[in-house]
């Protein structure tokens, strides 16, 4: 039992420091593609800018697979474990979904370029959380928080560049606060539903389009249950659910929030 204790430690010191490494790779990532959209919006046009940032989501979201990879393997026991599932099999999904969302919300927010780069931040870890949520029911707990920092980042950015106002960064964090802790409730209430993943989601989510306006917050808010009853519908009526059964809330939540922002 002693000799395996110092290979037990360095395990779980190399499990932290891969997760530590992908959470910094994809952050990274993300804030790189979040400042190339907004150097888009130099383009001029709705219609360059919708298609440069899409094909510029498209390949981000797929070399973002290793990390999103690492991210599902090193989830400790005590979190639920490893999500069973491969990125990298799924990066196609996400690669489309990411560039269908960006090439939405850029041709509204062609001519805000900050705004446009928290958006697409939001797009991409969005498209990743629709593709694994469905998949296997479970958002990594690193992926939302990676994404949420770069969303959070770029708002704060915009803010502080005059794209935003102060005034409206509170409101996106209140909305944030609010709409995560209803779904915290919620989940307490039943139990466990939503789950813990969707309760993480909701902070993104609510400063994204909260930022916009409380409405903007509200109407994605409302929408993604709407979008979530209607798939339950849809699972009754095809016999594949049942009453008690539970269903993935990222990607309703997800969808919600980029129409919502692509139509405001």
């Amino acid at each position: 039992m002693t000799s395996s204790l110092p290979a037990q430690e360095e395990t779980m010191h190399w499990t932290e420091h891969a997760g530590e490494s992908a959470c910094s790779m994809a952050w990274v990532g993300l804030m790189a593609t979040g400042a190339a959209a907004a150097a888009a919006t130099m383009l001029g046009h709705r219609g360059a800018v919708a298609a440069v940032t899409a094909v510029l989501c498209l390949g981000v979201t797929i070399a973002l697979a290793p990390a999103v990879r690492t991210m599902c393997e090193r989830i400790p026991d005590a979190h639920g474990g490893p999500i069973p599932c491969d990125p990298r099999r799924l990066a196609p999904a996400a690669a489309v979904l990411a560039a269908l969302g960006e090439a939405a919300v850029a041709w509204r927010w062609a001519e805000s370029p900050l705004l446009l780069a928290a958006m697409t931040a939001f797009v991409i870890g969005g498209a990743w959380t629709v593709a694994i949520d469905m998949a296997t029911e479970r958002i990594p707990t690193a992926l939302t928080w990676t994404y949420s920092t770069a969303v959070v980042g770029f708002l704060v950015a915009a803010a502080a560049s005059g794209q935003l106002r102060w005034t409206q960064l509170a409101v996106a964090a209140v909305c944030a606060a609010v709409w995560s802790g209803l779904l915290l409730g919620l989940a307490i209430a039943t139990r466990g539903w939503p789950g813990l993943g969707d309760v993480r989601l909701a902070l993104p989510m609510g400063a994204i389009t909260g930022a916009i306006s409380v409405s903007c917050a509200f109407y994605a808010a409302a929408g993604s249950q709407l979008l979530g009853l209607a798939a339950a519908l849809v699972l009754l009526a095809h016999r594949r659910g049942a009453l008690r059964s539970t269903m993935p809330m990222g990607p309703p939540m997800v969808t919600a929030a980029v129409l919502t922002l692509a139509l405001v």
